[in-house]
């Protein structure tokens, strides 16, 4: 190689550089994206992905697919998204229970929560609310204790959106706690566990304050108290558990964007910024705060850094409770 050749080579790759490190991605995308999400439509984070994901598609120019793949606590959606090529053009909806809960009751998930995927960013957390059948004659979480206790174990039953899902383990906390004992009913997402718990098929359900505000507010079903520390503004009559007498209880869910692991900088950096853009949609925002999520977002690392935190409290938590793993 020549000289001259030398140098133009030199002066290519030193000019590639703070271009890729700007996320300088021209072509990109030119191609619809792709969000999978391990729940079934109609629930809260079907809800919160289809929102941001019209926000996306007008700020980008491709449109944004949603995809359904509900199963497993979202591990299944996970699953498949672990095993997609690292192009930006498939993105997972992950959730606390698909990456900070079931790697602590599943080592056989068939993907690492941590080391298979690109953690894009944060898009909310929220607090839950633990809500009631109007048939079940509790008003309040003392109410709930002593009825529960009067009952032989396992007549009470609850809904959750799947095996060790951050809703089912919530309350599974919560029956340690107080000790009682209540009988778990999983089903695949919160929307069809929500219906049958307006319908009288199950007694209670701890879920995100999306999907459930509609009937609360309609007086379908009875909230009982929330999960977080704070009361939640959308609900500032109803009590924390920590106020109720479950000292320091606090958990919320969350979700984020996430791709398959490997994904190249610029692209990772791309994603970034349009979806932290998207998030501060007016009309994002509003909808996710009437809905009881709030909205986050941040940067690929600080997201990492939430998942790890995340997975130890509840690899902690997991092992204090001595939860049933079956």
């Amino acid at each position: 190689m020549t000289q001259r050749r030398q140098f133009i080579t030199a002066m290519a790759i030193g000019i590639s550089i703070p271009l890729l490190a700007r996320g300088n991605t021209p072509d990109y995308p030119s191609r619809p994206l792709k969000i999978i999400v391990g729940f079934p439509p109609g629930g809260s984070s079907d809800n919160t992905v289809r929102l941001l994901g019209a926000a996306l598609q007008k700020q980008i120019g491709q449109p944004v697919i949603v995809e359904n793949r509900p199963g497993a606590s979202g591990a299944i959606a996970a699953q498949a998204v672990a095993a997609e090529r690292p192009d930006g053009y498939t993105l997972l909806y992950a959730t606390s229970s698909s990456h900070a809960i079931a790697p602590h009751f599943n080592p056989k998930l068939g993907y690492d929560p941590l080391n298979d995927f690109t953690p894009i960013t944060l898009i909310g957390r929220a607090g839950l609310v633990l809500t009631a059948n109007n048939s079940l004659p509790v008003k309040d979480i003392t109410d709930l204790i002593r009825y529960a206790k009067q009952q032989p174990p396992d007549t009470i039953t609850y809904a959750s959106p799947g095996q060790t899902s951050s809703q089912h383990l919530a309350i599974a906390l919560l029956s340690r706690a107080a000790g009682i004992e209540l009988r778990h009913i999983p089903y695949k997402g919160s929307a069809p566990g929500l219906m049958d718990l307006v319908g009288g098929q199950v007694n209670l359900m701890i879920d995100n304050l999306t999907a459930p505000l509609p009937f609360i507010r309609d007086g379908k079903i009875r909230p009982l108290a929330v999960t977080s520390i704070k009361r939640a503004e959308m609900l500032p009559d109803v009590p924390t558990l920590d106020e109720s007498g479950i000292a320091g209880f606090d958990v919320q869910a969350w979700g984020g964007i996430m791709a398959p692991a490997n994904l190249p900088a610029p692209l990772t950096a791309k994603l970034n910024r349009e979806i932290n853009i998207a998030l501060t949609d007016p009309a994002v925002r509003k909808s996710m705060h009437d809905a009881g999520n709030v909205p986050q977002g941040g940067s690929s690392t600080d997201f990492a850094n939430f998942v790890a935190g995340e997975s130890a409290f509840w690899k902690r938590s997991i092992g204090q409770s001595d939860i049933n793993r079956g």
